[in-house]
């Protein structure tokens, strides 16, 4: 949500499908779902936005502690992350 001159909000569904391999000491959890977003923007340029998102991913963990994670989004909100969990 976002406030100001305007106010915006985006309100999120969608469905994710994931597994797991295991391999000696590696976990390969590969994902892949979709999603739609309704984007409602409130002010003098009143909109209603839906878009569609094609979500596919990828999980490494390491010796069941370190994570690493790449994730994708394709379609009207294309998207690119990346990231790393350390262990505690």
């Amino acid at each position: 949500m976002g406030l100001g001159n305007d106010v915006s909000a985006s309100f999120p569904l969608g469905l994710v499908f994931g597994w797991t391999a295991r391999d000696e000491g590696v976990s390969f959890m590969p994902y892949a779902g979709g999603h739609m977003v309704l984007d409602v923007l409130s002010g003098p340029g009143d909109d209603l936005d839906l878009d569609g998102v094609v979500d596919l991913g990828l999980d490494l963990m390491f010796s069941g502690r370190w994570v690493m994670r790449l994730g994708i989004g394709l379609g009207g909100r294309d998207s690119v992350g990346f990231g790393v969990g350390f262990p505690r």
